[in-house]
């Protein structure tokens, strides 16, 4: 189901009303997949902290926000605090690129940003749920798709030209696609992109990319064990499971990514009972999340 803003009234009854329920039946979702809204005429707000993936747009209302893209991963920018330097050479790892320096990554990132710049400097469309993306608890912003002036997916047009990997948040799209399918859509892509040798796949060592790639693995699995050793990063004090990073999600015993972005993506949430609507999500993991995530009022 979806919204465009200024819907005419008149598509609210008759034959309009018949088509838009026949259009939701196609698009159902469950809780995980909120509506999404259509914002058109919205131009790219150049900052100095935009990226490939999450930058600052205004809508046609004039509305500043800052969006995060569905499915597409870009390298780091900047390497100037542990987290963005552990997130580096996660992805520095998954390219096949550890043996060069950080900053060689980062120069690639800012490649990524002047991709996304140049493809948004006219009027684009964004399309939306609002679902809290914030990477920085300090910093708000939303996941969504964004569509060109010519209607192309800009997470799409990244993974394609090998500016960033098929990594991330999914939904279902506005036309009907499952997470699921936009997911394995994306894989693909960026197999086109690692055999054509697209973008940063041209710097990959093949010889060592397995071996990389198991060290990303082995880092994956040591924070998990490690999970089992140290507190929740709550401080003691319950997390708003609406605007918790996914870092914070994943720092809770028994939560992986998967379940963190399936958290993420079901967002807003109205009550923390919601929770246990979410897929993946059972009866032992919705207990154990309750001692840590709770919907805090406005």
């Amino acid at each position: 189901m979806f919204l465009v803003r200024s819907l005419p009234n008149r598509l609210l009854h008759g034959k309009y009303f018949i088509g838009l329920v026949f259009i939701a039946s196609l698009t159902f979702f469950s809780h995980a997949q909120k509506q999404l809204v259509v914002l058109k005429d919205c131009i790219y707000v150049p900052t100095e902290w935009n990226d490939g993936d999450s930058f600052r747009v205004k809508d046609g209302d004039g509305k500043e926000m800052t969006v995060r893209l569905y499915g597409a991963d870009c390298l780091e920018t900047k390497n100037d605090k542990d987290s963005d330097a552990q997130r580096l050479l996660e992805q520095r790892r998954y390219f096949g690129i550890s043996e060069k320096p950080p900053t060689f990554a980062m120069e690639w990132g800012k490649q990524a940003t002047k991709i996304t710049a140049t493809a948004l400097t006219e009027k684009f469309t964004i399309i939306t749920s609002f679902a809290d993306a914030r990477g920085d608890a300090n910093f708000s912003r939303v996941y969504a798709f964004i569509k060109t002036k010519n209607g192309e997916d800009l997470s799409e047009l990244l993974v394609k030209k090998g500016y960033a990997r098929a990594y991330g948040v999914y939904r279902a799209n506005i036309d009907g696609v499952s997470q699921d399918e936009l997911r394995e859509r994306m894989k693909d892509l960026e197999i086109q992109a690692l055999q054509n040798k697209q973008g940063i796949w041209g710097a990959t060592n093949w010889q060592k990319l397995p071996e990389e790639r198991k060290e990303r693995r082995k880092d994956i699995a040591d924070l998990e064990e490690a999970k089992g050793n140290l507190p929740a990063m709550t401080d003691g004090v319950k997390l708003d499971v609406n605007t918790a990073t996914r870092d914070e999600l994943m720092s809770i015993k028994g939560i992986g990514e998967v379940t963190a972005n399936s958290i993420i993506e079901a967002r807003p949430y109205e009550k923390i009972e919601e929770l246990h609507e979410v897929t993946g999500i059972g009866d032992v993991t919705y207990k154990k999340l309750l001692e840590f995530l709770e919907v805090k009022k406005k």
